[in-house]
């Protein structure tokens, strides 16, 4: 089987024929011809269209993701420029195709079988094997790559024509990633629990107004909301990090001891977990709910619970 690879592919390389036509070549976005990347890309894309596939498959690459500014992601005219440079002989774009199918199978699963002769079609032609594949799929590969040859005109295969590939699509605008800042650090149990008092504290005094005000709140009084919740988030990134259980000690039996303990981990474990999962607001909207700012006062009581249950302090170095 595989000197019958080798020998087709040996026939198919001296008989390759490119496309009738190459694929229309959209304009540049930017007109801003002194931008360097500008001109570098107009140059790609001058060298392309004199049928130079290495250009022309570096222009595929940038339509495939998109330069932003420049060229918009266009997936179909990229998988055209593909295609054209593969029925040239251009190996790479032969390469691609064998992954693009593979891959398109994956997606597919109704017409894997079909889309995975493709990919073996291009793996013959490319002199390439693949494996994975049942014998039958890998017949009709090397059968397809035959009628290739034999058809000189290199039709687009019917398993071209079901593929979905989207049109063009504008990039996104650049995500900002917001920058973490580093967990607030103590030495000391004491020095956390100090500090969780007084945000508990600043909290509760900033929600009460907003509870009882509710759509009359001032602006003014919505921002010390939103600043004093802030705190109570890092509040609560910090007691996740250096709370954990610890067994106090009691002059109880064992046996009693164990039953108690017992119970007292399972609540400690309990309201860790919902401490964990509630969400404070502090992008309320108007106008203003109590069910939009209670998660905050859920929170300061749920974490008084927690520290009732004696936990263990950690000094840790993690941040986030």
């Amino acid at each position: 089987m595989y000197q019958i690879i080798t020998l087709l592919a040996l026939v198919i390389s001296s008989n390759l024929f490119a496309q009738s036509s190459m694929p229309a070549l959209p304009e540049t976005e930017s007109a801003n011809v002194q931008d360097d990347k500008v001109i570098a890309f107009n140059e790609l894309k001058a060298k392309a269209l004199t049928g130079d596939l290495d250009s022309l498959f570096n222009l595929a690459n940038k339509y495939n993701f998109g330069v932003k500014g420049i060229c918009p992601r266009d997936k179909k005219l990229a998988f055209d420029l593909y295609l054209y440079t593969a029925t040239s002989g251009h190996k790479e774009s032969q390469y691609y195709l064998i992954s693009y199918f593979k891959m398109a199978a994956v997606k597919d699963e109704k017409h894997s079988a079909d889309l995975l002769a493709e990919a073996c079609m291009w793996a013959t032609i490319s002199g390439r094997t693949i494996s994975g594949i049942s014998e039958a799929t890998r017949a009709e590969g090397i059968k397809r790559a035959g009628e290739f040859v034999a058809n000189k005109n290199n039709n687009i295969s019917e398993s071209v024509k079901k593929l979905n590939i989207p049109e063009t699509e504008t990039l996104p605008q650049e995500v900002v990633y917001k920058k973490r800042t580093p967990l607030k650090r103590f030495a000391t149990y004491d020095d956390y629990d100090n500090y969780r008092i007084a945000v508990c504290k600043d909290y509760l005094a900033a929600y009460n107004v907003i509870k009882n005000k509710l759509a009359n709140a001032t602006p003014a009084e919505i921002k010390t909301y939103k600043d004093n919740a802030e705190k109570l988030i890092e509040l609560q990134k910090c007691s996740k990090a250096y709370l954990s259980y610890n067994q106090p000690q009691t002059s109880t039996t064992e046996k009693d001891l164990k039953s108690s303990e017992t119970f007292r981990k399972e609540q400690f474990q309990k309201i860790y977990s919902q401490i964990s999962l509630i969400e404070i607001n502090t992008d309320i909207q108007t106008p203003i709910t109590l069910d939009q700012i209670k998660a905050g006062a859920d929170f300061v009581d749920k974490l008084k619970d927690l520290i009732a249950l004696k936990p263990k302090f950690y000094v840790r170095s993690v941040t986030y």
